[in-house]
């Protein structure tokens, strides 16, 4: 009986003569078709990554809670003054960072997809979209713990969210492309620029201030409310922080649909970049 046998022909700039559509789905297929992989490295991952510190997986919890008690304290102080909010500032402020955590989540895990299996591409031929998969999974599962817990806060502070949270999965998804994409960019640049994690790992914190999570849209200095108007961040972030706090009444939806389709935009040319490249 005739065995069936699967030739592969690598050939030079084989992937760059390969067309938009067709680097997108190849790299579709890739995903549905390592899908077992995905899933055994994220339970792997995501189970273990904490398994030698004492606390564990609270760390998941209590790392944010730590920033969260520092701009507290600020505002108590009366260092900080983050203007009119329309719930109570605790709660503004938590699940704003909680936003600003799964971009700042996603873009680092995206970046380390060539870095955290090294030794596994070094020496397994296996398409590397699907650690990208896996790291963007990471990244989502713990946002996803730190909102049960916000949960718990807004009951406990009285201001229950309405039926409109149930569309935040759809809301944040431009955000996380927005991340993804940027850190795959990152994760080829890193390969011959070092400097590169530096680089992101100064201007990711500084990026944090361009957007009212702190503090409130409302800011009368002409220049910094300039900078919060034309940065993509301001609405894909602050839109899904709002549907979780108030609703969906008053949101910057003309800008945020915009934005989102910038952010789809830049995500599958940061794929085909990863894909040309990091071969």
């Amino acid at each position: 009986m005739a065995v069936e046998k699967n030739v592969i022909v690598y050939s030079a700039d084989r992937r760059r003569r390969q067309g938009l559509l067709m680097t997108w789905l190849l790299m579709v297929k890739h995903v549905i078709k390592k899908y077992g992989l995905i899933r055994q490295l994220f339970i792997r991952d995501f189970f273990i990554a904490n398994r030698r510190s004492f606390l564990g997986s609270a760390w998941l919890f209590l790392s944010p809670i730590f920033g969260i008690i520092s701009w507290l304290f600020l505002n108590m102080a009366g260092l900080l003054n983050p203007g009119k909010t329309a719930v109570p500032y605790p709660l503004y402020l938590l699940n704003g960072t909680l936003m600003w955590g799964l971009f700042m989540s996603c873009v680092s895990n995206a970046k380390d997809t060539l870095g955290v299996t090294a030794h596994y591409i070094a020496q397994v031929n296996f398409p590397h979209e699907v650690i990208l998969v896996k790291q963007i999974m990471q990244a989502m599962m713990g946002t996803l713990l730190m909102f049960v817990m916000n949960l718990v806060v807004m009951f406990a502070f009285g201001y229950p969210p309405s039926w409109w949270v149930l569309t935040l999965p759809v809301l944040v998804l431009p955000l996380v492309m927005l991340a993804a994409g940027a850190g795959v960019i990152f994760a080829v640049i890193r390969v011959v620029f070092p400097d590169a994690d530096r680089v992101l790992n100064q201007t990711l914190p500084l990026l944090m201030y361009t957007v009212p999570i702190v503090y409130s849209g409302d800011v009368t200095n002409a220049k910094v409310a300039l900078v919060i108007k034309y940065n993509p961040l301001t609405y894909l972030v602050t839109v899904p922080r709002d549907i979780i706090l108030q609703g969906v009444q008053g949101r910057p939806w003309y800008e945020y649909t915009l934005c989102a389709i910038e952010s789809f935009i830049f995500f599958l040319g940061a794929l085909r970049i990863f894909y040309v490249s990091e071969e």
